[in-house]
């Protein structure tokens, strides 16, 4: 009315034109889409947990790997240097008391330093346990939701005839489907429109298309036809 300028209706509940919401299978399709839809966005959030936490443990990894090679190398380092002073004093016949007793702390160091290289390899071991885990987890995500994107396409995708209300002048309007009151509003218009004896245009951006695809949904605008 604003943009005609013209006072194109007056609602009155004792008229002729009626307007009924039916519940049907394409009401009932647009449900089960948006269940779809529902669980695919539960799916994307999972994999950006498991994404997150990935990363996460990777970094951990990266990091741990790193100072356990340098904990082996001063590790070997240490050894080498203990059995270079247990041969030496071994070629000499024995080492004296102080140098015993040094070498025999310096065992149970090496001793002590191999058990924390163990716990750090177990560590690690169990990082990519986790790490693995997580990829197994992200690829049953994936697989799920490429065969959910799939069914959605199949029975949702594309733009959908405007069967979703219908006018008819003795009966008047019915509406029997829609996703949400943007939608409502554009398909009663639709109708209304019927209803004051304009037909469908060729114009895809309009209202009055047969199909609801690329028309303005907020708000809806009229096109020159």
């Amino acid at each position: 009315e604003k943009e005609s300028g013209k006072n194109l209706f007056e609602y009155d509940p004792k008229a002729v034109l009626k307007v009924g919401m039916f519940y049907d299978q394409r009401q009932q399709a647009t449900n089960e889409s948006e269940k779809l839809e529902d669980g695919l966005k539960k799916l994307e959030d999972q994999r950006a947990t498991i994404n997150n936490k990935y990363d996460s443990l990777d970094n951990e990894y990266e990091k741990k790997l790193s100072q356990y090679k340098s904990d082996i190398a001063a590790y070997k380092k240490r050894l080498e240097k203990y059995s270079q002073n247990v041969q030496f004093w071994n070629d000499q016949g024995g080492a004296p008391e102080k140098e015993f007793e040094g070498l025999v702390k310096e065992k149970k160091n090496l001793s002590k330093n191999y058990a924390s290289l163990q716990g750090e390899e177990i560590s690690l071991n169990n990082l990519i346990k986790d790490i693995n885990n997580l990829a197994a987890r992200e690829k049953k995500i994936v697989n799920i939701y490429n065969s959910d994107i799939r069914t959605f396409q199949n029975s949702y995708g594309g733009s959908q005839e405007f069967e979703k209300g219908v006018f008819d002048s003795t009966k008047g309007i019915a509406i029997y489907q829609f996703k949400e009151n943007s939608d409502l509003r554009l398909t009663l218009i639709h109708e209304f429109v019927h209803a004051l004896g304009i037909d469908h245009v060729n114009n895809p951006n309009a209202i009055m298309y047969y199909l609801l695809a690329d028309q303005n949904l907020a708000p809806p605008a009229l096109s020159a036809e």
